[in-house]
Parts: C-alpha cells; sequence; structure tokens
C-alpha cells in the first residue's frame, strides 16, 4: 500500500530554494514550438512580459 498523506510542501515561487527559470523557459519553448511558434530561450522571457 502506497501512503499518500503528505506532511509538507513547499513552493518556491521566487527562486530561492531552486532557480528554475532557464527550465521554465526552456520547456516553454518547447510547449511553443509544438504549436509551430519557434523561439530560442532568449525570445522566450520578451514574449511573457513583454
Amino acid at each position: 500500500m502506497i501512503n499518500t498523506s503528505l506532511d509538507l510542501i513547499i513552493f518556491d515561487c521566487d527562486g530561492v530554494i531552486v532557480d528554475s527559470e532557464v527550465l521554465s523557459t526552456r520547456a516553454s519553448a518547447a510547449a511553443l514550438a509544438e504549436f509551430g511558434l519557434s523561439l530560442n530561450e532568449a525570445q522566450v522571457p520578451i514574449c511573457w512580459w513583454a
């Protein structure tokens, strides 16, 4: 039997624990490519925060 109860969940929304911006940018570029929008990692943040 698998125990599915959780005692603690940590949300790192500002990147203090893990700097996930690079991973997020790569994932966004890959997701956008599936819809035919080819952006490199430098262009993705410009599209989201312009």
